[in-house]
């Protein structure tokens, strides 16, 4: 048997994309704004979640996060959005 001259392999992929719908996360009316309260059974889940866990004796992250909060209510979906949106932009 003799050596072929060339080995050819050919390969053909096709991907098709479809986009996911936008999840919906529902939020509780009394949450809708913050700041708001946690129930009586929340805070037995979630209440060490609103300890500081790391120090900041200079109060800047306090300070960062103050920033997004007005002296009146907002939209919290709007306020998470708008805290992501931020970290995406600025953190390096």
């Amino acid at each position: 048997m003799d050596a072929a001259p060339e080995l050819k392999i050919v390969s053909t992929l096709t991907l098709e994309r479809y986009a996911l719908n936008r999840q919906e996360f529902p939020v509780a009316a009394e949450a809708a704004t913050y700041p708001f309260v946690y129930s009586t059974n929340d805070r037995t889940d979630l209440g060490r979640l609103l300890e500081q866990h790391y120090p900041d004796p200079k109060g800047v992250v306090t300070a960062w996060a103050q920033e997004f909060v007005p002296q009146k209510g907002i939209d919290t979906l709007e306020l998470l959005a708008t805290i992501n949106a931020v970290i995406k932009r600025d953190f390096t």
